[in-house]
């Protein structure tokens, strides 16, 4: 990365990167065996911003990206160099993994802005005690709450009013004013929806959808033995 940029600044003055318009993280071996995916390699998709290259090229939530211009990806950090190391629009290809199966994908980059990248009570319900959401309390997400977390007013989903800091959902991330919109990858449009699927889902892991406003990401929480 530092020969590409001084070799940038010797001839032309600036530094331009290219932007595939994706939210990625490494894999672990719970996100990988959620999305029945073999070992921990590749760059999972946790978000993807609408409108940009990585949007129109089909990629989606939850896809691991395992190759980028016929290199094999390792981790995260190694995507975000190759992206930002190729010119704005070059057209390239990669490939993602997804249901089950590899598929090649294509998309133009475009630039990356350098400059950019630099409680109440709770009238909801609560996570089933044996469920590994146990210390975790919702209640529905409204139009007037969702715009004032700076997300649209159209969102759906249960938002957490609180989380209990020993527990298994805290240890896995998850934080008080998160808008969960799915639940091992099903929607959750309200308390009632999001007590269900706890219920369905047991004692086993369970996968969330979890949105902010600075964007979304998959968590997931492990119950507590």
């Amino acid at each position: 990365m530092a020969r590409n940029v001084m070799d940038q600044l010797i001839h032309s003055g600036k530094v331009t990167r290219g932007k595939l318009g994706l939210t990625i993280s490494d894999l672990n071996s719970d996100l990988a065996a959620q999305f029945k995916y073999q070992g921990t390699r590749g760059a999972f998709v946790q978000d993807v911003e609408s409108g940009q290259p990585a949007e129109r090229a089909g990629i989606k939530p939850g896809d691991i990206i395992t190759e980028f211009q016929g290199q094999r990806i390792e981790d995260s950090s190694q995507l975000r160099n190759l992206v930002a190391q190729t010119a704005p629009g070059t057209a390239v290809r990669f490939k993602v993994w997804r249901d089950g199966s590899e598929r090649e994908l294509g998309a133009t980059l475009t630039a990356l802005d350098v400059k950019g990248a630099g409680g109440g009570r709770s009238a909801g319900g609560s996570g089933p005690a044996e469920s590994a959401l146990s210390g975790v309390r919702v209640e529905n997400l409204t139009a007037e709450t969702a715009q004032r977390l700076n997300l649209p007013a159209t969102m759906r989903g249960v938002m957490t009013t609180d989380v209990d800091p020993d527990s298994a959902a805290a240890d896995a991330g998850l934080q008080r004013g998160d808008v969960i919109e799915e639940v091992n990858r099903q929607p959750v449009r309200s308390v009632n929806e999001f007590n269900a699927a706890l219920q369905k889902a047991g004692k086993t892991n369970v996968l969330l959808r979890v949105r902010r406003p600075e964007g979304a990401l998959f968590i997931v929480v492990r119950p507590r033995e």
